[in-house]
């Protein structure tokens, strides 16, 4: 009989398999709701002065404060909340709404601010913004301007 020294001992059993992954609608649906909590969290935290230079006051600043404004918006991924606010879901527009309406109320005159500062969403305030001092857009009440000037301007000729 031979000694059992002789022999090479037994492999190891094999490794038990890995655990199933989650269900993709319900990993889905986790991941995404934790990442937005994370990106709330971050664009909570955001130093808006870092992208807005001026605070927007007359048309004359509009442009700039404008182009500021939409890239500060865009580096938190919220652009949506005034330019598309159907395309989000209803928890995460409630959730984006007053922090993307806080940080226009603080980038606006105090003139501006009493003017918007009743509206119910980031939206409506921006709307309103555009609406008087964006140079592309035509109001009744910038063509009623323009029809003064001009009538103003003609009879002098």
């Amino acid at each position: 009989m031979e000694s059992p020294s002789n022999h090479p001992p037994p492999p190891p059993p094999p490794p038990p398999p890995p655990p199933p992954p989650p269900s993709s609608s319900s990993f889905d649906a986790s991941s995404r709701s934790q990442i937005q909590d994370y990106e709330y969290l971050y664009a909570l935290n955001a130093n808006v002065s870092n992208f807005i230079s001026v605070k927007l006051s007359s048309e004359h600043n509009y442009r700039l404060w404008e182009k500021q404004m939409c890239c500060l918006l865009k580096s938190y991924n919220v652009h949506a909340i005034v330019y598309e606010p159907g395309a989000l879901s209803p928890d995460l527009k409630n959730r984006f709404d007053s922090l993307v309406k806080g940080w226009i109320f603080g980038s606006i005159s105090k003139e501006l601010l009493d003017i918007v500062v009743d509206l119910d969403s980031a939206k409506d305030v921006w709307n309103k913004l555009s609406y008087f001092y964006d140079p592309t857009i035509i109001s009744p009440q910038k063509g009623i301007l323009w029809l003064l000037i001009l009538n103003s301007n003609s009879q002098h000729f």
